[in-house]
């Protein structure tokens, strides 16, 4: 059997992140929700599994999980959206600018995104 390898599991998890919700061509592997009301990507490459599921739109929620041979060994939970000052009407162009941030994911902080992005007036922490 072939043991757990941190390095291995970094290049899985931002080459999952970058290929899920940050993919900009909406190639990510979308599955039948677990959960009733919730949207849900997956990413497989052999031993490795990526699953995040997320609830809502403007105000948003989730959780990332990583499962290696079957075993979770990997969890994060986060939460977003637009203020209430935006008063955005289509926030199609934020979930862009979104996806821009967090195809930006490094190796030395693998949570979400860089800790600042700024593009077209929006900024993202």
């Amino acid at each position: 059997m072939v043991s757990f390898n941190n390095e291995k599991f970094l290049d899985f998890l931002l080459n999952a992140k970058r290929r899920t919700y940050a993919a900009q061509d909406s190639s990510a592997v979308q599955s039948i929700a677990l959960v009733p009301g919730s949207k849900q990507l997956e990413w497989i490459d052999g031993d490795w599994l990526y699953r995040d599921i997320y609830f809502g739109m403007s105000r948003f929620v989730g959780q990332e999980t990583v499962y290696w041979c079957d075993d979770p060994v990997w969890s994060m939970g986060y939460s977003g959206g637009a203020t209430a000052q935006a008063e955005i009407s289509d926030v199609n162009p934020v979930y862009s600018f979104l996806k821009q941030a967090l195809n930006k994911v490094q190796r030395d902080r693998p949570d979400r995104g860089p800790e600042t992005f700024k593009a077209g007036g929006l900024r993202y922490q």
